[in-house]
């Protein structure tokens, strides 16, 4: 299934345009400390396997659009950020019940569920790519 979210400056990001890709899709909220630690050791993750053809595509749960973009500021996210607070259909669509969640999509289009410890995904992306 395709989402097309907007980020930050409103430039509108597709998940399909990623196509060819692994993707790391994930669900988050800035409010949680959690979410916030996977974001930065999902830095790390992204830059090691970003020239590999591993993108992220992080969408925000926010209710609040303000408080997301300043929490991607404040983090420098290096990956696409689209802000979904707004979108409920987008977490309907993939079953978003609990943050964080996340998706591991490959290059041929197949959606695995991702786990969220650092050392899982990081072998999910490796086996992916």
């Amino acid at each position: 299934p395709d989402i097309e979210l907007e980020d930050m400056y409103h430039a509108k990001h597709s998940l399909a345009s990623l196509s060819g890709d692994v993707v790391l899709l994930y669900f988050w909220i800035s409010e949680s400390a959690m979410c916030n630690n996977i974001n930065a050791d999902l830095k790390s993750l992204y830059e090691r396997y970003h020239d590999k053809g591993f993108e992220v595509y992080h969408v925000s749960a926010d209710a609040n659009e303000a408080v997301w973009i300043e929490a991607v500021r404040q983090q420098k996210h290096p990956w696409i950020s689209v802000y979904g607070g707004n979108h409920a259909e987008v977490f309907t669509l993939f079953n978003v019940d609990t943050l964080p969640k996340a998706y591991i999509i490959d290059r041929e289009g197949n959606i695995t569920a991702g786990v969220i410890d650092p050392k899982a995904l990081e072998s999910d992306i490796k086996r992916a790519l």
